[in-house]
Formats: C-alpha cells, structure tokens, sequence
C-alpha cells in the first residue's frame, strides 16, 4: 500500500482513440475507495493529533500547574488514538478474506476472547 494516499487514486483520467478529451472513471472497488478515505482522513486528521497529543503529555512531565482531570483526559486520549491506530496499521495489510471474515464476526470476537 502507498504511504501517500489521494483522490486521484479514486479517479483515473482515460482517453479514446481519435478524441481529445478526457473521460474520467471512478474506482468500482469499494474496499479501496474506503482505503483510500481512511488513509488520507488518517494523515490529515488522526495523525496530527498524535503529534500534537504527544507533545502536550510530554509537557505534562516537566509542569504541575495543570489539574489532574485534565492530564488524566489528555493521557486517555492519547492511549486511545496510539492504540486505534496501532490496530488500523495491523489489520490494514490483512487480506480483504480475512477483514471480511473479522467483520462478520462482530461482537463473537468477544466472545472468542472470554469476555
């Protein structure tokens, strides 16, 4: 999978013999217009938030001026984006059989896991 994703990865320019125009096709797979969606939502918004998280905890360590709910929220938010994106980045290579599968699954994963 490419690092960088675009929209220009959901719509491809194509040319006919003896027209000069451009024709567009759409992407008609939707598992990879959903991969391309999540990937760049991802790189915009997620991983910023990371950064940006990250720094504020670290922060955190060196300053004691701010109230203990709020370093507990900032700490949680954190520890709840690293750990979503952790899971993304290891099922996001899994074979689309195998996503399949986990999805239809749904709650009897838990299940499976004694919960």
């Amino acid at each position: 999978m490419p690092a960088q994703t675009s929209a220009s990865e959901l719509v491809q320019i194509t040319h006919s013999l003896g027209d000069r125009r451009d024709f567009f096709v759409a992407q008609h797979d939707p598992w990879e217009v959903i991969r391309v969606i999540i990937e760049g939502r991802k790189r915009r918004e997620i991983d910023p938030t990371l950064t940006v998280l990250r720094d504020c905890v670290e922060q955190l360590k060196t300053e004691s001026e701010t109230p203990a709910n709020v370093r507990e929220r900032l700490t949680g938010q954190l520890e709840f984006l690293e750990t979503v994106t952790s899971w993304y980045d290891s099922i996001k290579t899994l074979p689309r059989k195998t996503l399949l599968k986990m999805m239809r699954l749904g709650h009897r994963i838990a299940k499976v896991m004694g919960e």
